[in-house]
C-alpha cells in the first residue's frame, strides 16, 4: 500500500492548539490531496483556517478551510421606509376597539339583566302566591266577621227579649206574700 507510506501518521502532527477546530469528516477534494504533497500548505488568514485532526489516523489530513471565502458575510438586510402611520386610520381602529369593548359591556349588562330578571320573576310569583292566599284569607275573617256580627245582633235581641222574663222572674223569687206571689207568676208567664 504506497498510500499508508505518503499519509503523515497521527504522532507526526501536532497536537491542536486551543481555539483551534478540526472537522469529524472532511471529503478528499483538496489540491493537497491530489498533489501527494506531505505537507498542508499554510495560509496567513488567522483562525479560520484549520488544519484537520484525525485521532485515528484512518481518514487522510485534509487542507484548512477558509470559511471566510466559503461563507462570505451576508449583506445586511435592507431597511424598509416606515410610513408614516395615516392618523385617520389610526383613529378608526382606536373607535372601532372602543365600540367593541363597549358592546361587550352592554352584553355583560344584559346577561346579567336577565339573570336578575328570572330571580325577580321567581321571586314576584312567589309573592302573588302569597298575596292570592292572604287575600283568601281575608275573605274568611271577613265571612266570620259578618258570621259573629250576624250572631251577635241575634244575641241581643234575644237579650232584649228575655229581659222582661228575667225580671219577672227576679221579681217573683223577691215576691214576700203568696198574694203578690201569684201575681208575679202571671207576669213572669206573660213576658216568658
Amino acid at each position: 500500500m504506497p498510500d499508508d507510506q505518503d499519509r503523515p501518521s497521527v504522532s507526526e502532527q501536532p497536537p491542536p492548539s486551543p481555539g483551534q477546530q478540526f472537522p469529524a469528516a472532511v471529503l478528499p477534494t483538496s489540491d493537497y490531496q491530489s498533489s501527494g504533497d506531505s505537507k498542508p500548505p499554510t495560509h496567513n488568514s488567522g483562525p479560520t483556517h484549520l488544519e484537520p485532526f484525525s485521532p485515528s489516523g484512518s481518514i487522510p489530513a485534509q487542507p484548512a478551510i477558509d470559511v471566510a471565502q466559503q461563507f462570505p458575510p451576508s449583506q445586511p438586510f435592507p431597511t424598509t421606509q416606515s410610513t408614516p402611520r395615516n392618523k385617520v386610520m389610526t383613529a378608526l381602529i382606536v373607535l372601532a376597539v372602543i365600540f367593541f369593548l363597549g358592546t361587550g359591556a352592554f352584553a355583560a349588562l344584559w346577561l346579567v339583566e336577565q339573570g336578575d330578571h328570572k330571580g325577580t320573576t321567581s321571586e314576584l310569583q312567589t309573592v302573588r302566591a302569597d298575596l292570592t292566599k292572604t287575600a283568601d284569607e281575608l275573605k274568611g275573617a271577613q265571612q266570620a266577621r259578618s258570621q259573629s256580627e250576624a250572631d251577635k245582633q241575634r244575641l241581643q235581641r234575644d237579650v232584649e227579649h228575655a229581659k222582661p222574663c228575667l225580671d219577672s222572674a227576679k221579681r217573683f223569687v223577691r215576691a214576700l206574700t203568696d198574694a203578690d206571689a201569684d201575681k208575679q207568676f202571671d207576669e213572669m208567664m206573660i213576658n216568658c
